[in-house]
């Protein structure tokens, strides 16, 4: 049975939309790309009730672990240390890429590329699914789903809606900010951390 975007995580949504749908080629710098992952790992937990966020705030939840190996040695870290929301992006966001392209490989989503240590989608029709669905319901101005909002979020603080925006009318980028600008509270201030945190880093790089 073919995968479908929707098959998908946050994090591997997030990670096909910021990379090429055939070549695999990254279309943020590294490094923003590595705190965008680590969001939305971190939303992952969120939506699951494993997290609360409130402000830099950030706790664990008691309840069942989570049944993803991953996301259950992230939960993990939360019960045993203490950080502010943005020392957690900043220690998640160094193995966020490596973790979330292991998921993927492991669901037969990625594939090696052609250079030593790039990775493309297996199919360049999955890898394309997440930002086209996006970007059509934005055109048609629907009302999104949780899912898809949350991802909508994370490609807006990386700066990547221009993929799913392209060719746009101005009353769609309206309705994009709109939607933004109306998220869960919880998932705004992960969001608006994310955010500084990537243009910190943008202009460190660029120094």
């Amino acid at each position: 049975m073919a995968m479908r975007s929707r098959d998908l995580t946050f994090s591997g949504e997030t990670y096909l939309i910021a990379h090429d749908d055939r070549t695999g080629k990254p279309r943020l710098h590294k490094r923003g790309i590595a705190v965008t992952l680590a969001a939305a790992l971190l939303a992952e937990l969120l939506y699951a009730n494993r997290l609360h966020i409130q402000g830099r705030d950030v706790a664990p939840i008691d309840g069942p672990p989570p049944q993803d190996q991953l996301a259950r040695d992230m939960w993990m870290h939360f019960w045993t240390e203490r950080h502010p929301l943005r020392t957690w992006l900043e220690f998640f966001a160094t193995t966020a890429r490596d973790d979330v392209i292991a998921r993927l490989k492991k669901e037969g989503v990625l594939v090696p590329g052609r250079r030593s240590g790039s990775w493309r989608p297996s199919d360049p029709n999955v890898g394309a699914q997440s930002w086209a669905r996006l970007s059509v319901t934005l055109r048609r101005h629907e009302r999104l789903n949780p899912f898809d909002a949350c991802l909508l979020g994370l490609i807006h603080a990386a700066e990547l809606q221009e993929i799913v925006l392209d060719g746009g009318r101005r009353s769609d980028r309206q309705y994009l900010e709109s939607i933004v600008d109306n998220l869960w509270p919880p998932l705004a201030d992960l969001l608006d951390e994310t955010r500084s945190l990537i243009g910190a880093q943008a202009i460190t790089h660029r120094m």
